[in-house]
């Protein structure tokens, strides 16, 4: 949790702090005036929201009046119900809004749970969970007690707590944290031996998917395997629930990963009828209406490992910013309507969403997606012509942004980090074979793999080395075979055969190919 100023922008109702003036710019003068009326403004949030509901966006307003309150920007604080004590741990971190907030606010269904919740938010602050967190429960006369917070000893956290404890009154209990809060991460990603490869993108690149996210609704991240795509979404992901003004957005996003294959339908994107429990059919709704239900962002990972210009159906005119309708929620033909469409609002929104299960459904149930909901996909350029491609109508409802294997200076400035895990009397040797077994396929673009599946062979040779098992040529080429061989095996024979003849020198993998080509017989 950063200090800030006392301007700032968000959008909502003015608050007014009891001895320091919290100034909001949105056209609204800055006013003094008791607690009382800056509860009212959280009230207001409040009164419409079903504690209980599922829903993750129930408490967007409310984040949005705290945040104001706290001179934060909407994405560093989070709302979560506390239905139970024991539950406050698995609420605090269930998604990644939650795990990355600053300020963690603890609706509790009423006083007993607040109190008794108490010890586990402390726990959490003094283990470096969160910076802040705030309990709060509605009392019998329906005004909300926003009275207790425990914040950890970090000076960042100091002037948001008196902001706060001049808006509402809130008494802060200080730990000393025993680790710092985890901030998001940046977009190129450290190289571990646990965790993944390293990201290794040009700025230009990195500009493209970043401001393709920010601009469009639907973006797909085109290039061959290893190349970090699905890494690389994360990543942005990340970057967004840290600053989202940066991508002229207000809020943190959740995104749900999923990787079709070839047996989905539309049923599985979109839904359809089925058969529920008690024998009636039904309108099962598919992973894109569950992801704008959730307000969370969809990542369809390898998307074209399915038939998307067959499975795609309405969405194709939705994704062109029309309403389009999926259906009605059961047989009868006086059923409501699902539809599928856009509002202008930040989070995405749906209505009558309790008629899908309904005994007797007859209200409509309308499912739109917010203004900054998106859908993201990663596809793999060299697979399209043994799975599926995009046809033009598709395609150009997507932003397309090439994920090119890095030139050979990017991905030895990478390696050399790696290399730091090989003895240093073996480096010399790994690092002219992994660069050869690089170039070799990066020269052609029938075979151009991204760095990660070569960035991954010194670890292999370090632990070889280790054991005492193999030579260098021989350690390598099995990192290879292990890493790529399943790719390799798929490839036509004349152009594995030009592949081997650039990779049998000196500098390669010398005798080895041989050796690799009979690996692939078996992985085929």
């Amino acid at each position: 949790m950063s200090a800030s100023s006392s301007n700032y922008v968000v959008h909502g109702p003015v608050l007014r702090g009891a001895s320091d003036q919290v100034q909001i710019t949105d056209n609204v003068s800055t006013v003094d005036s008791p607690f009382a009326e800056n509860l009212e403004h959280v009230r207001e949030a409040l009164e419409s929201v079903n504690i209980s509901a599922p829903s993750v966006n129930k408490f967007h307003r409310l984040d949005g009046v705290l945040a104001a309150a706290a001179g934060l920007s909407r994405g560093t604080v989070t709302s979560v119900t506390i239905s139970k004590p024991g539950n406050f741990s698995v609420r605090s971190t269930q998604s990644s809004r939650a795990q990355q907030a600053s300020l963690l606010v603890g609706v509790c269904v009423d006083e007993t749970v607040m109190e008794d919740t108490k010890d586990a938010a402390r726990k959490d602050v003094l283990t470096g969970g969160h910076q802040a967190v705030i309990l709060m429960h509605e009392s019998e006369s329906g005004t909300w007690d926003l009275g207790w917070g425990v914040r950890s000893s970090d000076e960042r956290t100091a002037t948001t707590a008196t902001q706060l404890s001049n808006a509402y009154g809130i008494s802060w209990e200080i730990v000393q944290s025993e680790q710092p809060h985890v901030e998001a991460s940046s977009t190129t990603a450290p190289s571990t031996p646990s965790g993944p490869a390293r990201l290794v993108l040009d700025d230009r690149t990195l500009r493209m998917v970043r401001t393709s996210i920010a601009s469009r609704s639907a973006t797909m991240l085109v290039g061959p395997p290893g190349t970090g795509k699905t890494q690389l979404i994360e990543e942005v992901v990340r970057e967004v629930a840290q600053a989202p003004a940066s991508f002229g957005m207000s809020m943190a996003h959740d995104r749900r990963i999923v990787t079709p294959d070839e047996s989905w339908t539309t049923r599985d994107l979109l839904g359809g009828d089925t058969v529920d429990d008690k024998g009636r059919i039904r309108f099962a709704i598919g992973h894109l209406l569950e992801a704008v239900s959730r307000d969370e962002w969809l990542v369809l990972d390898e998307a074209n490992r399915a038939d998307m210009d067959r499975i795609f159906g309405g969405a194709l005119t939705w994704l062109s910013g029309q309403a389009v309708s999926l259906g009605r929620v059961s047989a009868d033909p006086n059923a409501g309507e699902i539809s599928l469409g856009w509002t202008d609002s930040v989070i995405s929104e749906v209505t009558q969403l309790d008629e899908l299960m309904a005994d007797s459904p007859i209200e409509p149930v309308e499912f739109l997606a917010g203004a900054e909901w998106r859908l993201l996909g990663t596809y793999n350029a060299l697979d399209a012509v043994r799975v599926f491609r995009f046809g033009q109508a598709l395609g150009r409802r997507f932003a397309h942004v090439p994920i090119a294997p890095p030139d050979s200076l990017g991905f030895e400035s990478a390696l050399a980090v790696e290399l730091t895990q090989v003895p240093p009397e073996f480096r010399s040797e790994v690092r002219t074979r992994v660069v050869t077994l690089y170039a070799a396929h990066r020269a052609k673009h029938s075979t151009a793999l991204g760095p990660a599946l070569f960035l991954g062979i010194p670890r292999y040779v370090a632990a070889g080395i280790g054991l005492g098992q193999g030579t260098v040529t021989e350690l390598v080429a099995e990192a290879y075979v292990t890493s790529s061989g399943a790719w390799l095996a798929r490839i036509d024979d004349t152009v594995l055969d030009a592949l081997g003849a650039a990779l049998s020198t000196d500098e390669g993998l010398e005798g080895q190919w041989s050796w690799v080509t009979t690996q692939l017989q078996v992985l085929r």
